[in-house]
């Protein structure tokens, strides 16, 4: 009996501990009805024992550097999340997979170069976005396909040089979008993107200071501000790409046909060299005796001679 009742203090324990994990704040932070605030405390990574019942986690202002597959697997019920001002310079692939109720993401002013493509496709119901003051070179077209709630996306002070234009398309909720602060090369390249910003003025901030950098004639140019018309000789360019292409790719199949058709010549000739030698190759063999004693026979395609041996 008193067996009994041992193991059902230590279960009920366990549940004690475990319902006190999921409320327990971090020493270092201050919670508060669901939210987490970890803001300035000069931390390298995110607290471990982050309550699991967390709504909001503000980790703004510290001096994270890598956000891993695990940092916030046990936050299923976290919808807003900031990390901006930190010194965060990789995140895993799979670092958002457990944030399916995540609708605010923070992540500026920090030291990001890439984005993995399927990284926000976890959080589906994000409407904000901010990935401004990075380093961010390339945004894959299909980085934010997933995302359809997105309203919010701000880009601004990065590298960015060209924007795939199916990027934006896919961002059927978009409101608002920031663009400006980045190298632009205002080049053939860039014109599906400047007739979307020009269909969609009103979703632009700060649209005067979406400006060229390249070439060095339009260096701080509003890309507002090109002349449509300035775009005509790109078609002129495609077509030309286009015929060449077209080119290239028939002679490369008649290149490839004639290579076939001597390969198999080679092979038929070959074959047939190879059959009439078989054809003409003299034959031994002996004929039963006749008359005489011991005859041989030594003959080929023509009529037969025969010998008689002592």
């Amino acid at each position: 009996m008193d067996r009994g009742k041992a193991i059902t203090s230590f279960l009920a324990l366990l549940i004690v501990l475990r319902c006190f994990s999921s409320f327990a704040c971090p020493e270092i932070c201050m919670c508060d009805s669901g939210t987490v605030d970890c803001k300035s405390k000069d931390l390298s990574s995110v607290p471990v024992d982050v309550p699991r019942n967390s709504t909001s986690l503000l980790l703004g202002y510290n001096r994270i550097t890598v956000l891993r597959e695990s940092t916030f697997l046990k936050q299923l019920q976290l919808q807003h999340l900031e990390l901006q001002n930190n010194d965060i310079f990789y995140i895993h692939p799979k670092a958002f997979q457990s944030l399916h109720n995540l609708s605010h993401l923070d992540l500026s002013s920090n030291h990001l170069v890439s984005l993995s493509e399927e990284m926000f496709n976890p959080v589906r119901t994000l409407t904000f976005l901010n990935l401004g003051n990075n380093g961010i070179t390339n945004l894959s077209p299909r980085a934010l396909q997933r995302v359809l709630k997105l309203q919010f996306l701000f880009l601004h002070n990065n590298a960015l040089s060209d924007l795939s234009v199916g990027i934006l398309n896919d961002l059927p909720s978009l409101k608002h979008l920031r663009l400006d602060g980045n190298p632009w090369t205002c080049n053939c390249q860039i014109e599906p993107l400047y007739i979307w910003i020009n269909g969609n003025i009103d979703k632009i901030q700060e649209k005067d200071l979406i400006q060229c950098a390249f070439p060095e004639s339009l260096d701080r140019y509003p890309v507002i501000s090109l002349v449509k018309d300035s775009f005509g000789d790109c078609r002129q360019h495609f077509v030309v790409i286009e015929y060449l292409y077209v080119l290239l790719i028939g002679l490369s199949l008649f290149t490839c046909s004639l290579v076939i058709c001597l390969i198999s010549g080679s092979m038929v000739v070959s074959y047939q060299r190879m059959l009439h030698k078989v054809k003409t190759r003299a034959h031994i063999y002996k004929k039963k005796p006749t008359t005489a004693e011991k005859q041989t026979t030594v003959g080929h395609q023509n009529p037969v001679c025969t010998m008689e041996l002592d």
